[in-house]
C-alpha cells in the first residue's frame, strides 16, 4: 500500500507544517486519499495522531483511516467534505481572504480577526450561528466521552458541512497534540469558549 501511494499523483498540497506535510493524492482509477507524512524526527506527534484517530473512528467526527505506515510515519485518510470554520466565517461575513499569510504572527492575527467576525456575525444571523455552534459542541462531546483531549481547538481544524436536513456535519482535524485524560472536557473548554463562545 505504501509503495502504491507513493506513485499516486499529487492533486493538491496543503503545505509543510512544523510536524508534517499534507497532500491530496489521486490514484490511477480516480480514487483519492489525503496523505499526511510526518517529518523524520517527529515520531511522537505521529503516534498521538494515529492513536487519537483510531480511538475516535466510531464517533464519525474524524476522517476514516485507510492506511498507516509505521516505518514511513504516514497516515492515509479520506478527504472530508465541507470547509473550515475559518473559511465559513469569512465567506458569510464578507471580508478577508481564505489564504493565510506566511508566518506564525500573521496566522494568529488571522484567527483573532475570524473570531471577531464570528461574534459580530452572530448578531445578524444568530440562528445559523447557533446551529453551527451546536454541531461543534456535539462533535467535541463525542470526543470527550472517549476521554480524548484535542489540545488544538481552532477554526482551521474544524470543518463544517451544511446538511440538507438542517444543521451541520462537523469533522475535527489535526490530532498531533492529542492526549487521553479523564478530565478531557475541561482541558479543551478554554479554547472552545475562545472560538465559539459559551452555550
Amino acid at each position: 500500500m505504501s509503495r502504491a501511494l507513493s506513485t499516486w499523483r499529487v492533486v493538491h498540497s496543503w503545505g509543510k507544517g512544523p510536524n508534517a506535510t499534507v497532500e491530496l493524492r489521486g490514484g490511477p482509477s480516480g480514487e483519492s486519499v489525503v496523505l499526511k507524512r510526518f517529518h523524520r524526527r517527529n515520531y511522537l506527534p505521529f503516534l498521538r495522531e494515529c492513536c487519537a484517530l483510531a480511538v475516535l473512528q466510531p464517533t464519525g467526527v474524524v476522517p476514516k483511516i485507510s492506511y498507516i505506515g509505521l516505518y514511513s510515519r504516514t497516515i492515509g485518510m479520506e478527504r472530508v467534505n465541507g470547509i473550515s470554520l475559518l473559511q465559513w466565517v469569512w465567506e458569510r461575513f464578507g471580508e478577508g481572504t481564505t489564504e493565510a499569510a506566511p508566518g506564525m504572527r500573521s496566522r494568529i492575527k488571522a484567527h483573532v480577526s475570524v473570531m471577531a467576525a464570528f461574534r459580530a456575525f452572530q448578531e445578524s444571523r444568530a440562528a445559523e450561528c447557533m446551529a453551527l455552534r451546536s454541531g461543534i459542541r456535539t462533535a467535541y462531546a463525542k470526543v470527550h466521552a472517549r476521554h480524548v483531549v484535542h489540545n488544538d481547538v481552532k477554526p482551521a481544524n474544524i470543518y463544517c458541512e451544511e446538511s440538507p436536513e438542517g444543521g451541520y456535519g462537523i469533522w475535527l482535524l489535526d490530532w498531533e497534540g492529542a492526549a487521553v485524560r479523564w478530565d478531557a472536557a475541561r482541558r479543551d473548554k478554554e479554547e472552545l469558549l475562545l472560538w465559539i463562545g459559551g452555550s
